[in-house]
């Protein structure tokens, strides 16, 4: 049983993958992925239908099975009072990110491009006797003023610096953030990521741990906004 624990524990470090982007270099190409529910589908197979997994403190998650794939596609919903610059300020905010994301201890950015274009890197702490688990993503920032809404774009980038040694890097991964106006003063926040283990985990142990990962990360995230 104690060995279960740990595995199960590990699996936690696929919540990194919130801050990871595919870059969207044109605008028609990021409202192709807001078209679609702002979900990561670029490169995916097929997906089932959303199928709510949990609904707790104001946190929805969703799931779907790809077709092609054990693995699952995750969806996280919340409602917070704030504005759509306070959201992006916090997903841009580097020195943050161990405050709020699910096990994560490093992370920082590589290269800012522009306001809109960043390279990042996280490690997130994996227990004994497994490696922590590494990315490196690029995200793309877009904004539609006309609907009030902000998009970030997210997908591993693995190879834009080496690998480091102890650490297993994720190597696939795809991602959205999508923040709406939905009110005077409230956000609907939403967060959907697709990714797979490059290792012996089985995808239904990923698919069973991700979503309290998820759910946590949640968690993390209203509370950043709201404080203050």
């Amino acid at each position: 049983m104690r060995q279960r624990r740990i595995i199960v524990s590990s699996l936690l470090y696929v919540i990194i993958l919130v801050f990871a982007s595919d870059g969207v270099a044109q605008h028609g190409d990021a409202q192709q992925g807001v078209a679609q529910h702002g979900d990561a589908q670029q490169g995916v197979a097929q997906q089932e239908d959303w199928k709510l997994a949990k609904d707790n403190k104001g946190i929805k998650i969703f799931t779907r099975r790809l077709e092609s794939s054990g693995y699952k596609e995750i969806k996280g919903e919340i409602e917070v009072d704030t504005d759509l610059s306070t959201c992006v300020a916090l997903l841009q905010n580097e020195k943050a990110a161990t405050d709020w994301v699910d096990r994560m201890v490093v992370y920082e950015n590589l290269e800012v491009l522009s306001d809109s274009v960043w390279y990042t890197y996280g490690e997130i702490a994996i227990p004994w006797p497994f490696n922590n688990k590494d990315f490196v993503a690029k995200n793309t920032l877009i904004f539609f003023p006309e609907e009030e809404k902000a998009v970030i774009k997210i997908s591993s980038n693995p190879d834009f610096i080496p690998e480091k040694e102890g650490k297993k890097r994720i190597r696939l991964s795809e991602g959205t953030w999508i923040f709406e106006k939905i009110a005077e003063g409230k956000i609907k926040a939403s967060h959907s990521i697709y990714a797979e283990a490059n290792d012996f985990l089985p995808p239904w142990l990923v698919n069973w741990v991700v979503v309290g990962s998820v759910f946590n990360t949640f968690e993390g995230f209203r509370a950043q906004i709201t404080k203050g």
